[in-house]
């Protein structure tokens, strides 16, 4: 245990200032942005003006003995959580691999790491600054062995889904997200491309180009045009090349469309420059939108060679300059798929038409009447192998089940080609569909005689071309199939022999995989996204994370990457992420507990107090306090710091996870506290006037607010730490490290573990319940019992997390993101819908054990905006979900009040607040009660946000979407809108509480409002 002085924590700011002095400036960062570790600096002058520039988010490492003064200071003079401070370790660093943008260290400094630890912990393409001898050098991270880019939507000019990516494996840990979260319906091929240091995506939301940094996510830059969704990407040299109307910004009109010249973006600036020479896709002159039937674009690089097809037109061009070398033209067909093999360009002829090919969640062609060879260096027509695709109708039609002739056969489509070893492989088959003439077919690429065939077998081998894919590998093609039972069938290229037997599919308890696509590294297989096989075709399950539909995950540069999801048939991680594939570092339980200087308060919670989040522990949101008949804002106050202003802000508000410069209040005994999750920090206030009563720093982001409970202010960490203040003015009374291991990681923007504690704990007696982690197939999740009154560990349970582990155990590993604990009847704490921690602290099986009354899932407690059919193909997000023995409600901006239910339904823009009962075993609601909807009563509310039922009234606020305006409703419990509050800005998730004969709400943009009697 450690215990810290009362002198050591409390140091004043001004004899901060006077003491540690001025520092001498640090080098000039240049015009990149990013994560910024820096070490050496024993003042916040120079962390500060490089925090101060909206580019970098600073991480400075100082001796262990200046952090609590340092924070305090840099919390003084609203920086912190802009600037994070932590205690320099000794030993290797707690980053991953690749992490920050722009390291700056003086290696003369007390406990600076080796230059070797410091080039580990830089990014690809990051530049490390180094003072040797008291001259600072700027020096590039040195090349690496053993990772690859991903430049191409299937990898690379040949398209073999193969990564030569030998350090991305299983995930282990998530490194970074960010959003948008959450994708719309089923999400549709989405695919990054990622190189030199950079991830690059097409912003599921509005159509913008997202670069970001491939080591923490943190955005680099967005483009103006407004971009199809999906659209191909390609890195060539330093640029990434896609199509983009500079022109025209309108989403509605882009979603479904590719034209505009190719665009060159400059990776590290974002500057753009078009390539004239490209050809384009003919437009309709009326409209000027593609015209029908002329298919999509493509472009395929490789050295100095740029391939580019629009319709019938395919060029080769120079790289660099973007020049035109030569091209040739198909009046009557389009080309599809345009591959490189050797000094050979192959590529697919379609006829046009409509129904010839298409995007989707994987590129198909539906009409294939050629495969075609030209010469790399001049276009000089190699060969041209006639096909046809699809097999013609059957005649007659075969008959159905009821005895007649079925209307449609299933017929198979060509996906993107393979081309490898001297070959060219074809594979043919359909979506969720047992298509008889799904195959795969080996052309010789001198030659284009077809070699062999091999006809796939239908639904045995689940041939759904959005997970399905064909590859080759060490002298083998390998077929690999999704969906589900799906798996992995090898052969001869020459012959086209089986060898070996099928392998089937891992079923597994979490998830199996269903639409994403299949692909493969040097050294491993990945079966639609989550079940990873090595060299002997061992299976190791990671179902946390899957991509969009048809897309899957995509490994690179030592990590593996994925895009948002759409579907919530289980709890997966969400957002754009990169996962990292290496372990954390031991932390030893005797550096656990930590004792602080604070003493108990005296404020305990009473009847009517709001004490935790959401009120109480079953998350009720609703309380009896009696609230006068006619009410009016009694005060507003600047609750927390404002953001400094830039892209990396701009960013973070962009993804729904995003809660806000404050957290939900909670109220007892006249006090007001929140959380902090901009400026890492808790706050109180005092209830009748506002003012500030204290503020303390702490290690990281807290999401939603504290526990107050025995004088205590208790609360979880997303630096994965619980601990406990005192009421009375914020000192620490004790601070417990419940991360299994110490890895950071950047969640929404900000630095924080990869092993995150949700902020609201649950306290029973004298008892604190807590959980750490991220996912339960990312680390797995850490459940704590802790002793309120000095932290002491009573009771821990780990769930998931082991990499070693194939096959978890189906009873107790479900596949579970990290939420709030939500109480039952019993006693029991559940974590979403398939964990539950009985008031003993042991785990047990869901389905022995009495059910919540509501489920958190998709870590609904903090979703800030939102639609159902964004992250809910299946469900929507206030809607009955299906447990053993029963049914359970999912919960978002939901009261349950007995058998009566308030909640928002239907999408953002159109909600209705509805009021309904529910039937016993929740499978349906009766007829609503009363609907009010936002597109008729509630016209200033684009998003709703927090809904409470106070007293004989519900409150209900939102605001805009950017943010920028904020509203309140006073509504009676029979439907009619009462009362109409204007707020500074949009209230944050679930943003609040009553208590004290007054509600209190708090904002995004920081503002703290109390709203009682007049």
């Amino acid at each position: 245990m450690i215990t810290i002085p009362q002198n050591q924590l409390l140091i004043a700011t001004a004899c901060l200032v006077a003491t540690i002095g001025a520092a001498e400036p640090l080098p000039d960062p240049g015009p990149g942005s990013g994560l910024a570790v820096v070490v050496g600096q024993d003042d916040l002058e120079q962390t500060g003006k490089l925090a101060a520039t909206g580019r970098f988010l600073v991480h400075q490492l100082v001796p262990a003995a200046r952090v609590d003064a340092l924070r305090n200071a840099a919390l003084n003079q609203g920086i912190h959580g802009a600037v994070v401070i932590d205690a320099l370790p000794t030993g290797q660093l707690p980053h991953p691999s690749r992490f920050a943008d722009l390291v700056m260290a003086d290696l003369a400094a007390p406990g600076c790491p080796a230059q070797a630890e410091l080039e580990r912990i830089a990014n690809v393409g990051a530049t490390l600054h180094l003072r040797v001898s008291g001259t600072w050098q700027a020096k590039p991270r040195p090349p690496e062995t053993g990772i690859a880019d991903w430049t191409h939507k299937w990898y690379d000019a040949g398209g073999n889904n193969v990564s030569a990516d030998r350090k991305a494996g299983p995930p282990q840990l998530i490194q970074w997200q960010a959003g948008p979260a959450f994708a719309d319906g089923a999400g549709n091929g989405q695919h990054p491309v990622i190189g030199k240091g950079a991830f690059a995506c097409i912003s599921a939301v509005d159509g913008s180009l997202v670069v970001r940094s491939a080591g923490n996510g943190l955005g680099r830059w967005r483009s103006q045009p407004t971009l199809a969704y999906l659209t191909e990407l390609l890195i060539a040299g330093d640029r990434v090349l896609t199509r983009a109307d500079p022109t025209v910004k309108n989403t509605k009109l882009l979603g479904k469309f590719e034209y505009g010249p190719l665009i060159a973006f400059d990776l590290a600036s974002g500057a753009a420059s078009v390539l004239p020479d490209a050809p384009e896709l003919p437009l309709d002159p009326k409209y000027q939108m593609p015209m029908g039937g002329v298919g999509f674009p493509s472009a395929i690089s490789a050295g100095s060679d740029l391939v580019v097809v629009a319709a019938g037109d395919l060029a080769v061009m120079d790289a660099a300059s973007g020049k035109r070398r030569w091209a040739v033209s198909n009046p009557d067909g389009l080309w599809f798929s345009p591959r490189i093999l050797e000094d050979q360009i192959i590529v697919a002829e379609c006829p046009k038409g409509d129904k010839s090919m298409g995007r989707g969640r994987v590129d198909s062609a539906y009409a294939v009447r050629a495969i075609c060879a030209f010469a790399l260096a001049d276009g000089t027509p190699r060969w041209r192998s006639e096909v046809t695709i699809p097999t013609p109708q059957p005649d007659p039609l075969p008959l159905g089940r009821d005895g007649k002739p079925v209307t449609r056969v299933p017929k198979a489509s060509l996906k993107p080609m393979t081309c490898a070893a001297g070959k060219v492989f074809l594979h043919t088959c359909a979506y969720q569909a047992a298509a008889a003439d799904s195959g795969i077919t080996a052309l010789d690429a001198k030659t284009g005689k077809q070699l062999w065939r091999f006809a796939l077998p239908g639904r045995k081998w689940a041939a759904t071309d959005s997970a399905s894919c064909i590859l080759y590998r060490d002298g083998e093609l390998i077929y690999i199939g999704g969906h589900g039972s799906g798996g992995i069938a090898r052969f001869d290229p020459e012959t086209g022999a089986q060898r070996g037997e099928f392998k089937d599919g891992l079923r597994h308890y979490a998830y199996a995989g269903e639409c994403s696509m299949s692909r493969g590294t040097t050294d491993w297989l990945i079966k639609a996204a989550v079940t990873w096989y090595d060299k002997d075709l061992t299976a190791i399950s990671r179902p946390a994370n899957r991509g969009s539909c048809g897309a899957g995950v995509f490994p690179a540069q030592g990590m593996v990457f994925s895009t948002p999801i759409g579907c919530d048939c289980t709890d997966y991680a969400r957002g754009y992420q990169g996962l990292s594939c290496e372990p954390a570092l031991p932390v030893a339980d005797e550096q656990r507990l930590t004792s602080g200087p604070g003493k108990p308060g005296k404020s305990l919670p009473v009847a009517g107090d709001w004490p935790m989040f959401m009120a109480d522990a079953r998350r009720s949101v609703s309380s009896t306090v009696a609230l006068p008949p006619e009410l009016a804002v009694r005060w507003t106050v600047a609750g927390a710091p404002r953001p400094i202003a830039g892209r990396l802000i701009d960013d973070r508000r962009r993804d729904e996870y995003w809660i806000g410069a404050l957290t939900a209040p909670v109220i007892v005994g006249g006090t007001v506290y929140a959380g902090l999750p901009e400026a890492h920090a808790v706050t109180a206030h005092d209830a009748t006037t506002g003012k500030l009563r204290w503020r303390t720093p702490v290690g990281g982001p807290v999401d939603t607010p504290p526990t107050i409970a025995g004088g205590l202010c208790v609360f979880g960490c997303q630096d994965g730490t619980i601990s406990a203040l005192s009421t009375t003015d914020g000192a620490l009374v004790w601070r417990f490290d419940g991360a299994p291991g110490r890895r950071l990681a950047m969640l929404n923007g900000r630095l924080a573990s990869a092993f995150p504690a949700p902020g609201s704990v649950v306290v029973v007696g004298d008892k604190v319940h807590a959980t750490v982690g991220h996912h339960t197939y990312l680390g797995g999740l850490t459940t704590w019992m802790l002793d309120l009154a000095s932290g002491k560990p009573l009771a821990t349970n780990r769930v998931g997390g082991d990499p070693k582990v194939s096959v978890p155990d189906k009873e107790t590993v479900p596949n579970l993101l990290n939420d709030i604990l939500v109480a039952a009847d019993d006693g029991g704490l559940w974590i979403g819908k398939s964990l539950r921690i009985p008031p003993d602290g042991k785990l047990e099986k869901t389905k022995t054990s009495v059910l919540p009354p509501i489920a958190m899932s998709r870590r609904v407690s903090v979703v800030g905006f939102t639609q159902p059919q964004r992250g809910g193909s299946t469900h929507q997000w206030v809607s009955p979900t299906w447990l053993p023995a029963r049914w359970l409600m999912r919960a978002w901006t939901m009261v349950q009040d007995g058998d009566r239910i308030y909640g928002l339904m239907g999408d953002q823009r159109n909600a209705s607040l509805e009021a309904g009962t529910l039937s016993e075993d929740l499978r349906a609601r009766a007829i609503p009660l009363w609907s009010l909807t936002n597109a008729k009563d509630f016209t200033d509310l684009e998003v709703n946000t927090a809904l409470i039922k106070a007293g004989d009234r519900l409150f209900m606020g939102g605001g805009s979407y950017d943010g920028a305006k904020g509203s309140l409703y006073a509504i009676s419990l029979d439907g009619k809108i009462l009362q109409r509050f204007d707020l500074p800005s949009r209230l944050v998730p679930n943003g609040l509480a009553a208590a004290g004969g007054q509600i209190v709400a708090t904002c995004v943009d920081g503002s703290l409002i109390a709203i009682a009697g007049k």
